[in-house]
């Protein structure tokens, strides 16, 4: 009896093992998904820290010398029922920035969400993307670029080959594809939002000009018109070089086809060659040039921040985890630091500076990481150089280069905008999703729930400062139990009492800098000296009275940036100083 019950047990698993050398008896991706690794950090392309399964049976990733085709065949057979194949690029900067939100959220968003599963497929231009692929056992193909440019006509850009070639050969293989930009950040589940993907050949995001479209996130049934649009393009691009995006609008001629009745502009038409096209709702799909004359869009249901206006791609990746679009890559948010933070940032420019630098510098000294407010309010802005006084408040990372700030000058971390509410909104989520780890998540929430208040008005020297940000004594209090930074503040004892125990600042989740309007004059915190550091590399961004523009989010500040070209900051004079230096 026990054999006939045994029997089908240990044929079943000899089964799973079996499939494992080939992939005859079902789709190779099956047997080999290696689970995401939450390190996501940089990673050497040397060979002896690549993992020895993926780096040498190159399981999830293509070999050197093999096709597209051939690729897409031996990890997923035509015979066998298909997933949705997503496309992008991404080189050593993407593979560990907006690739990584992208590969995240399909793995643990959208394939909770979907019966039919979603494999993203990194196609690489450099080795380093490969190696990092390989690594954390992403689906990643690098015959485009990762292993040489044999192939790629001279005429074609390095980041422009591997979509047209990739689309090519994905459509003409019979299998659907999208394709979506790195630059796409993820937050909902996009397939209940569009049309049926059978019902229209390519369904394409809205570009908001001239009625045009934008391919930074598509999708396209396999047909000989999809693979003909594209072959197209291609052709185009042989004859002059140029973009994608701007050849698919004119083959489809979306200026003259998506003109509605009464001159209004369709979602839905067929273009020349026959092809039916739907174009997604820009209420649930956003590009990022919405933000600087169509605030409407700004929705808290869109699916994703497609980031198309930025100064670079640093930028991209600030603006982006700011506006609430990362994920929890590394363990972002399920093991927040330690913050520093201010309510916000309110002065004249050099006030705000000041207090900037003060910050940074005090995180950098108490191992804190520093959370920008949201914005900031320049009092010395208006009314003679702007009309309006609005005009003179900004989102923070248009007042400072924050999104650069930390390679500058080091041993800083600083958090996107709205960090504690990202954070907070992630980790309720996945408790109530993993409930093995909700106890680990619902410390880190108490963590971000602790927040304490450093009365600047009690705070005589920066010094004085970091050293309370690194106590772990007796702390004075006001009465209402609002923590105060100093007992020989110029307030009336009697209006103190002092709390012992555990009321230190130093293991404290969120500290806050309050009353800076408090503090002005003769011997406050507009007068203390900084560390050198940041007072040589830290200053508003460059023209920050003309505004935040596409492309010039944070126009670089001249000076600075020529102190660093001067190679000032590998200068000893500028190195952070020691503690006991500070004043």
């Amino acid at each position: 009896m026990f054999l006939l019950f045994a029997f089908p047990f240990f044929y079943f698993l000899s089964g799973i093992f079996s499939r494992g050398a080939t992939a005859q008896d079902g789709p190779l991706e099956d047997a080999f998904y290696p689970p995401l690794s939450l390190g996501v950090g940089h990673y050497s392309p040397s060979p002896s820290t690549k993992t020895p399964a993926l780096a040498d049976q190159h399981l999830t990733t293509s070999r050197p010398g093999e096709s597209f085709p051939a690729y897409l065949e031996r990890l997923w057979p035509a015979r066998y029922p298909q997933p949705y194949f997503w496309l992008t690029i991404a080189d050593s900067y993407w593979i560990d920035h907006g690739t990584a939100h992208l590969e995240h959220f399909i793995r643990w968003t959208l394939n909770f969400e979907e019966e039919r599963k979603t494999r993203l497929i990194v196609l690489c231009v450099d080795e380093e993307c490969m190696c990092r692929a390989e690594e954390r056992g992403w689906f990643a193909f690098g015959g485009f670029g990762a292993f040489g440019e044999e192939g790629k006509p001279e005429m074609i850009l390095k980041h422009t080959w591997p979509k047209l070639k990739g689309m090519i050969d994905i459509l003409a293989s019979g299998r659907d594809a999208f394709f979506v930009d790195s630059d796409v950040y993820f937050t909902r589940n996009p397939y209940p939002h569009m049309g049926s993907l059978d019902s229209y050949d390519i369904q394409i995001q809205e570009e908001m000009i001239d009625r045009q479209v934008n391919t930074g996130f598509l999708h396209m049934k396999a047909n000989e018109g999809t693979v003909a649009l594209w072959e197209s393009v291609l052709e185009i691009d042989l004859q002059e070089q140029g973009r994608d995006q701007r050849n698919i609008n004119i083959l489809l001629d979306t200026f003259s086809l998506r003109v509605g009745a009464g001159g209004s502009t369709t979602m839905d038409f067929i273009s020349a060659t026959g092809l039916k096209v739907h174009v997604l709702p820009k209420e649930k799909f956003r590009a990022y040039h919405f933000e600087f004359d169509r605030m409407q869009y700004d929705s808290t249901e869109l699916c994703y921040l497609h980031m198309t206006c930025a100064d670079d791609n640093n930028m991209k990746d600030y603006v982006a985890g700011s506006s609430g679009y990362w994920q929890d890559v590394s363990a972002r948010y399920s093991l927040p630091p330690l913050l520093l933070t201010s309510p916000s940032f309110i002065g004249s420019r050099e006030q705000i500076v000041q207090q900037v630098k003060i910050l940074l510098a005090a995180a950098h000294y108490s191992g804190r990481s520093f959370l920008p407010p949201t914005h900031g309010f320049m009092t010395d802005l208006y009314p003679p150089e702007v009309g309006n006084p609005m005009d003179a408040m900004r989102y923070s990372f248009s007042l400072f280069p924050l999104h650069e700030l930390s390679d500058v000058l080091g041993e800083v971390n600083i958090t996107e905008l709205s960090y504690i509410e990202h954070a907070q909104s992630t980790l309720l989520r996945n408790a109530l999703t993993y409930p093995l780890n909700a106890e680990a998540d619902l410390d880190s929430l108490s963590l971000l729930s602790d927040i304490v208040e450093i009365d600047m008005r009690g705070v005589v020297s920066f010094k004085h400062l970091v050293s309370l940000l690194l106590t772990k004594d007796q702390v004075g209090w006001w009465h209402d139990g609002r923590p105060a930074a100093s007992v020989d503040a110029y307030v009336d004892p009697a209006d103190w009492q002092i709390s012992g125990g555990e009321w230190g600042f130093a293991g404290r989740g969120v500290v806050r800098l309050v009353n800076w309007n408090w503090a002005n004059g003769e011997g406050g915190w507009e007068t203390w000296k900084v560390p050198k550091r940041v007072e040589r590399f830290v200053d508003l961004c460059g023209e920050v009275a003309r505004g935040p523009e596409c492309g010039q989010i944070c126009r670089p500040n001249d000076i600075v940036m020529e102190r660093i070209e001067r190679g000032e900051l590998e200068q000893e004079e500028w190195e952070w100083q020691k503690m006991e230096d500070l004043e």
